[in-house]
């Protein structure tokens, strides 16, 4: 802890919070780690593991065990299960006793990743087990379990928006900073340590230009230490690419071999002179690191076990026993690094919303997805953008929903869209033959022109010319409406959805004024779905059609997932017609949903 104090020392606030909740009597006090995905709040969970047991607050053999409860968070029963266990015939399938990781930490740190996405059930457990130190397996009535286990949560949420029960629970909050309000210095630091252990992994040295540092040291790391370490692996494996191509025995980077948005850090009006005064003062012309022992070992032919160099070294002597050049060699090779770093998930996983997407579809189908995904890269050497892995999502979870229901979704430009990508239609066909394998559901021909939609999306220019629909979301509250919006919008990352937040006291016709207004303000021309919270509001969209040259329709009882699946298939050039009667679905799949829990509940 000391050291990581050396390196981090924007985080002595953070750390004597930490200490000071390992150390306090007893077993410790509980916590909850703040900060944005990327802070680096599981490495701080580890090293506070490591500081009770370094101050023999814990044992040596003390357990850490992390679990993130949004990997369970569309089956609570199961989620349950993971942290509490169950006994035998606790629900279909137990078939015998499981003991739960609460047990399994006994005498250690039990780490909740996304604590905030515990159901309820799950939240009334763990603060059992918290106020009394005592807890319940599922389906165990009239014994209870006895664990000594500190908690530490941690969740991407503000505080002011969690539950005042976590916040009394876990009265420990320490809040970690995002990577844009640490020093440079700091990020310096962090920086020689993610870059000397790539060094050390390779036994090469590398050599990094004035600028290339510069802009590392200054872009806008979004995703923070998180992105900040995929980012600098994935330099590394491209330079180690060139040099296996040129076969030269060290690594270099210049400003010219980074992606656009690092180098956009060198046009940062950041003022640290007196820092870069120093490194331009000398005379290299780049910063030199060398492997930790300072000695320059030839290239091996296994540099190290990590999978991403290992599969680049053996790729390497592939192309060169086919005679391939030095140019064929590294273009072949950074081809493979872009379908690497994707299929694994190294950097494109820091910028989607898997863990916020996966509470609306189960694991499975985004497990399938991306094995779908593989294969269109394979085949075509296309890599699919975030916001379609959002969009396939959603539609795949769907899919399998309206096929167990017979329910086929038209698509009006079915033909003219495989007549236009005759190559992609094989491929999406192909693609939903792996579902129907998978998954075990037939899907028809019609969703074909839907794959291919979604694996062109990003460049096609024909569903600019399909129908257009707006989305708009009027609730009564403060907010509800924008964060209604707010929620779709991000999990797609698409700013498709309007929301207006409707007073209290607000008559329906002046809320109807201020969206005709609005209407007027932004020159919406496309038609219209209303999502609304209260019938009342359903008598705009007829009012809308006697002002305006456009169509409108309107569903109350508005939820999230309304607004998902209206966006969705606004976003992908639905009419509104067929808009309206796929969201009008989702009441549907609502209930059956509510109808299968009850049933589980009987069989419980």
């Amino acid at each position: 802890m000391d050291n990581f104090l050396k390196k981090n020392p924007s985080l002595f606030h953070q750390i004597e919070q930490g200490k000071a909740a390992i150390l306090y009597p007893g077993d410790g006090m509980h916590m909850l780690l703040l900060g944005e995905t990327g802070v680096g709040k599981s490495l701080f969970a580890d090293l506070l593991h490591k500081y009770g047991i370094q101050s023999r607050k814990l044992a040596e053999a003390s357990p850490f065990i992390q679990f993130n409860c949004a990997d369970y968070a569309h089956n609570p029963q199961l989620l349950m299960s993971q942290l509490f266990g169950h006994v035998k015939g606790a629900y279909t399938g137990a078939e015998m006793n499981k003991m739960g990781l609460l047990e399994k930490a006994n005498g250690g740190i039990l780490f909740l990743d996304e604590i905030h996405r515990l159901p309820i059930e799950g939240q009334e457990m763990l603060f059992t087990y918290i106020d009394r130190g005592v807890f319940r397996p599922l389906g165990e009535s009239d014994k209870d379990h006895h664990a000594n286990v500190l908690i530490i949560g941690a969740t991407t949420e503000k505080k002011d928006t969690l539950l005042k029960t976590f916040i009394r629970r876990l009265p420990i909050i320490i809040d970690l900073p995002s990577l844009r309000e640490r020093t440079t210095e700091e990020r310096h630091q962090l920086f020689d340590g993610f870059v000397q252990r790539e060094v050390d992994q390779l036994g090469m040295p590398m050599y990094f230009s004035k600028n290339a540092l510069k802009a590392f040291l200054h872009y806008k790391c979004e995703l923070n230490i998180g992105q900040f370490k995929a980012d600098i692996r994935i330099v590394f494996a491209k330079s180690y690419a060139r040099s296996l191509a040129e076969k030269v025995d060290y690594l270099k980077v210049s400003s010219k071999d980074l992606p656009d948005y690092i180098r956009a850090g060198l046009l940062s009006n950041a003022d640290h002179r007196q820092m870069w005064s120093k490194c331009d003062d000398t005379n290299q012309q780049a910063i030199q690191y060398l492997p930790s022992d300072n000695t320059v070992p030839e290239v091996s032919s296994t540099p190290s076990e990590s999978t991403i160099y290992r599969e680049m070294n053996t790729r390497y002597r592939e192309l060169e026993k086919k005679k391939a050049s030095a140019e064929e060699i590294q273009k072949a090779m950074e081809h493979d690094l872009k379908t690497y770093f994707k299929l694994t998930g190294e950097k494109e996983q820091l910028f989607s919303n898997k863990e916020n997407l996966i509470a609306l579809v189960p694991e499975n189908i985004i497990k399938e997805l991306e094995k779908i995904l593989r294969h269109v890269t394979i085949k075509t050497g296309k890599v699919m953008s975030d916001k379609v892995f959002q969009m396939m999502a959603i539609h795949i979870y769907n899919l399998v929903k309206r096929s167990q229901q017979d329910h086929v979704l038209k698509n009006d430009m079915h033909e003219a869209i495989i007549d236009k990508y005759p190559e992609m239609y094989g491929v999406a066909k192909e693609c939903m033959a792996i579902l129907e394998a998978d998954l075990g559901v037939r899907i028809l021909e019609e969703e074909a022109s839907y794959f291919i939609m979604f694996l062109t999306h990003d460049e096609m220019d024909a569903i600019e010319k399909l129908a257009k629909v707006q989305v708009i979301v009027i609730a009564h509250g403060s907010g509800i409406a924008s964060a209604l919006c707010d929620t779709a919008n991000q999990l797609l990352n698409h700013d498709g959805a309007i929301g207006i937040n409707a007073r209290l006291d607000e008559e329906p016709q002046q809320v109807f004024e201020r969206l005709v207004r609005y209407i007027k303000n932004h020159q919406i021309a496309d038609d219209i779905l209303l999502l609304v919270d209260m019938g009342s509001l359903t008598t705009f969209a007829g009012e809308l059609e006697k002002l305006f040259p456009l169509k409108a329709e309107s569903i109350p009882l508005v939820s999230t997932m309304h607004v998902l699946e209206a966006s969705r298939k606004a976003m992908i050039g639905c009419s509104l017609h067929e808009v309206y009667v796929e969201t009008l679905k989702v009441n549907d799949y609502m209930a059956i949903y509510q109808d299968r829990k009850e049933l589980e509940q009987v069989s419980i």
